[in-house]
């Protein structure tokens, strides 16, 4: 089995490689019937308008003055795009990072992002679904399902897009019903055993009202060995639903209903050992392991379950309202439900307590064994309702948007994390906690040329914002005696009881402005002035006592930018450049840190982020063809200001930049932010592509995609440890297909990470606990392929 999944794989890389440079080139006729959508990974195309709604306006990509990429289904389809975290294909400043769970994972933005592994902090970069803002980011892991267009802007956007966008907007459209009967089907297998399968099914039921449904199903088996008797390790299972009812209520009035459900389970958060707890406890887990330690080792040896599961589900109703000549209404009102539990064995060994089996062997007495009572154990579910009411007003000179927004958050969340550790019975995450969060904001944004090719454009956005919750934690530290080895239950009493009832509000004016220089249609030169505002952060981790803040304060971001997009060369060649300077002020960040007893996070204020950078891209239909396109980002980003603790290498005394307890009065040893790299952001980040399509003599299409981007050096952590620095790589990709003449079905190869090039989506440090140096493992860190058969009806 093996043996022919590589096979495959070596095949479809072969073909590929030997059709390169690859691409699809999407004719001006058909960028202008079809779906408006760029043919290629970048921001642009350079044989036909594109149209965005970047402003929640319609205009053509050329004309926004922002830093802005879009793409296309049919560059999706062609690059094997499936799923969210391989957005970061498609803008060179976008990155991802992997959490032990689904809530712990992240997107950065020009160096900004929030880690929320335990809930309370809201996102910095924008999720926006059909104009529905996404509230958490756990909700931003997912399938996607019959895309419209994805655009990803960059900088702050809280003037249109609302408070939680200081790094940026990923701003998602799915497709409408349309007048036309369609059924389609995707059927989609990879050489390590991932199946996907696709359907759509659009019915106009009368002249007035049309139906779109559709299914998706993505089984993908795990890729990293579990040689012990828990779980399986690096696998994922989702199945979701979507339908849309539009209706024509007049000439002037149309009603948008929508509706989705989505199932979600991963077992992607074992963390894999890289470096072993220091001393004598690490020798003694080498040992317990059992298996090689190390990077690029895809073997493991754990117990217990570790498993994510996700649900939920969303109805939304859009009303369009066309009032008067040149004016327009929007209603936009959601629902959304989510919830989440995640049980990851948190000591990544063999040793532990498993519900209905008891205590696995531990010959060695290894001293930290993970009690796994299966689910729940960090149940969260949240719901909220949205409303945004907008008007817009397109003239000849003159174009406005203005409206209103609110939000009503709700979450109740509960933790438990216990082990035993040295004869002891502990569980510092025994909590339960009521989240709420309410948001109103009054916007408006305008555009005025006042003169022949000068535009003035600027808005500003009203919010208030009230957060807070109730908090109750009752850690547990007792002998293990009291732990019943049968029922799981632990007899003892907890040590201590830690709570608060707290709200507080906040109120703040964002907004933009700047100007810009369109001498023709084919060219925009701007300058702009944004300012952004993220609401307060409430801790809800386990690491939170009476001695530490309740609230982190609103992030503020201010950021200037200069860019210019152009079609040049007979509109052969588009290409935009982006230069900005960004700070965030009182940046929100949760970080792990490890004591004596047991594992917590910290939530706080790590001072200051400021990022200056420089952002290019471009397209180039070099032959009638063939296209060419790529991205580059540079991205300095450092903090200014915060305190953390010293890793441990600073602490041995083998790094510097650490200030020692020279008091002795036991408060551990700090370092000071200031210089150190953002978080999760690579100095410089690139991705190119060639693709080429070529149509033959019974006009079916055959073409081919080969893509590579490559990732400079990463800092996952804040303690700044050069354990956690993951290393430059590489991924390239390649595709091959046919698509028949009246493109009723298309059939395609396809390679992911085809030079093989191991890495890690996150690093981490735990020394006393679960490593020196851990690593969460990506999706696409190992080389595979797959075939890809869609057929419509």
């Amino acid at each position: 089995m093996k043996a022919n999944r590589w096979m495959a794989c070596a095949a479809a890389w072969t073909v590929a490689a030997a059709m390169a440079p690859a691409a699809l080139a999407q004719t001006q006729a058909e960028a202008q019937a079809g779906a408006q959508v760029q043919p290629q990974a970048d921001d642009g195309a350079a044989n036909g308008d594109i149209i965005v709604t970047a402003q929640k306006r319609v205009q053509t990509l050329t004309e926004v003055p922002v830093s802005v990429s879009v793409l296309s289904p049919v560059t999706m389809e062609r690059q094997a795009i499936v799923e969210s975290r391989q957005l970061v294909q498609i803008s060179p400043s976008l990155t991802f990072s992997e959490g032990s769970a689904d809530r712990g994972a992240s997107f950065n933005m020009r160096g900004i992002s929030s880690t929320a592994q335990e809930g309370g902090i809201q996102p910095s970069l924008a999720l926006v679904i059909d104009g529905v803002p996404i509230a958490r980011q756990g909700e931003f892991l997912s399938n996607f399902m019959d895309i419209e267009q994805i655009e990803v802007l960059a900088g702050p956007q809280g003037t249109l897009f609302g408070k939680n966008a200081t790094a940026g907007v990923i701003n998602i459209r799915t497709r409408n019903p349309s007048r036309d009967l369609e059924v389609t089907g995707q059927a989609d297998y990879t050489t390590d055993d991932e199946i996907v399968l696709r359907g759509t099914v659009n019915l106009p039921l009368s002249d007035a009202v049309r139906l779109r449904l559709n299914g998706l199903y993505d089984d993908q088996s795990p890729i990293i060995r579990n040689v012990g008797i828990g779980g399986e390790v690096g696998g994922s299972k989702t199945y979701a639903f979507s339908g849309k009812l539009a209706v024509d209520l007049s000439p002037d009035l149309d009603l948008l209903i929508a509706g989705d459900y989505r199932h979600r389970e991963n077992t992607y958060g074992v963390a894999m050992i890289l470096v072993p707890n220091s001393g004598a406890l690490g020798d003694l887990q080498r040992v317990t392991m059992g298996v090689p330690i190390g990077r690029g080792v895809d073997v493991t040896n754990v117990d217990g379950n570790s498993l994510t599961e996700s649900e939920g589900w969303s109805v939304a109703g859009t009303v369009n309202w066309r009032f008067a000549d040149k004016w327009t209404a929007t209603s936009i009102t959601a629902y959304r439900e989510y919830s989440f539990d995640n049980s990851t064995d948190i000591d990544a060994g063999p040793t532990g307590w498993l519900k209905g089996r008891g205590f696995a062997p531990n010959p060695n007495n290894y001293p930290i064994s993970y009690i796994d009572r299966g689910f729940p154990r960090q149940p969260s579910d949240s719901h909220y309702f949205s409303q945004e009411l907008r008007f817009a007003y397109s003239g000849d000179s003159f174009d406005v948007v203005a409206g209103g927004f609110y939000q009503r958050y709700r979450e109740e969340l509960a933790g438990s994390s216990p082990f035993i550790r040295n004869g002891f019975y502990i569980d510092g995450a025994a909590l339960t906690a009521d989240y709420r969060n309410d948001s109103k904001a009054l916007f408006a944004d305008a555009t005025w040329e006042f003169i022949d090719s000068f535009k003035l454009f600027g808005g500003l956005r009203y919010t208030w914002e009230s957060v807070g919750g109730t908090y109750v934690r009752t850690p547990y530290n007792n002998p293990v005696a009291a732990f019943d080895p049968v029922t799981g239950v632990n007899n003892a009493a907890p040590v201590a009881r830690f709570a608060y009832d707290q709200d507080r509000s906040d109120k703040n004016l964002s907004g933009r402005a700047g100007i810009q220089y369109v001498p023709t249609r084919d060219q925009n030169y701007y300058v702009s002035f944004n300012r952004g505002f993220k609401g307060a952060a409430l801790d809800l981790s386990s690491g939170w006592t009476p001695a530490a803040r309740v609230f982190a304060a609103p992030e503020i971001a201010t950021a200037f930018e200069v860019g210019t997009r152009q079609t040049i060369l007979d509109n052969k060649l588009y290409f935009s450049l982006a230069l900005y300077a960004q700070k965030v002020k009182d940046v929100q960040q949760a970080t792990t840190v490890p004591d004596s007893t047991t594992l917590a996070t910290q939530l706080q204020n790590a001072g200051d982020i400021k990022s200056r950078g420089v952002e290019m891209q471009f397209n180039w239909r070099a032959t009638r063809g063939l296209t060419l396109a790529g991205g580059i980002a540079y991205t300095d980003a450092e903090y200014r200001g915060g305190l953390v603790t010293c890793n441990v290498s600073q602490r041995a005394g083998l790094q510097g930049g650490c200030t020692l307890d020279l008091n002795n009065d036991g408060i551990a040893e700090t370092q000071s932010l200031t210089g150190h790299p953002a978080k999760e952001t690579p100095k410089v980040s690139l991705n190119m592509s060639a693709d080429y399509e070529h149509r033959i003599d019974n006009g079916g299409r055959l073409f081919t995609h080969v893509g590579a981007s490559w990732i400079d050096k990463i800092q996952y952590q804040l303690l700044n440890d050069p354990l956690t620095l993951e290393p430059s790589h590489w991924l390239v990709d390649a595709s091959i297909g046919y698509e028949s003449p009246d493109r009723k079905w298309r059939v395609m190869l396809f390679g992911k990470n085809l030079t093989n090039e191991f890495y890690y989506g996150n690093l981490g440090q735990t020394d006393g606990f679960i490593a020196r140096s851990w690593a969460r493992v990506s999706r696409d860190s190992k080389r595979y392929g797959g075939i890809s058969v869609k057929v419509a009806m």
